[in-house]
């Protein structure tokens, strides 16, 4: 099996968490790096992108969520193989992107966000029952 070393911020949720969990659910040991908020500035400058999450697999880098989550999602088989069911997948992940989009630009319109005080799982909570084509089954 891989060496896989995921990074992303010290909190649940966000871009980094569905990789976090998809890997666990999976039974994939991982290393988990949560970057404190403290110490971003000084380790941007050693990311793609100056972004997070990013994804090391036997030391070569994957950034971007989106491509994080379909590998990983590949890994423990919880990606499908069907072209169908792959769009459908995939429409619910850039669903999501979209909502987390929109709520980033309360970081870059707040010069100092007070992030301990923020409710993360509630701020970037997203309901897509009703909103997505039904799955066939």
């Amino acid at each position: 099996m891989a060496n896989l070393k995921l990074t992303y911020f010290d909190f649940h949720g966000g871009r980094g968490e569905p990789a976090r969990l998809a890997l666990s659910m999976g039974g994939i040991a991982f290393e988990d790096d949560r970057v404190p908020f403290a110490d971003w500035e000084r380790r941007k400058e050693d990311t793609p992108f100056g972004a997070l999450p990013v994804l090391e697999v036997d030391g070569q880098t994957i950034a971007q969520s989106n491509a994080i989550n379909r590998y990983v999602g590949k890994l423990v088989d919880l990606y499908p193989s069907d072209p169908w069911q792959a769009a459908l997948c995939d429409e619910a992940i850039e669903a999501v992107e979209g909502h987390c989009q929109s709520k980033f630009v309360y970081f870059t319109k707040t010069s100092e966000p007070d992030f301990a005080a923020i409710d993360f799982p509630a701020f970037f909570r997203i309901d897509l029952s009703g909103s997505m084509a039904a799955p066939s089954i």
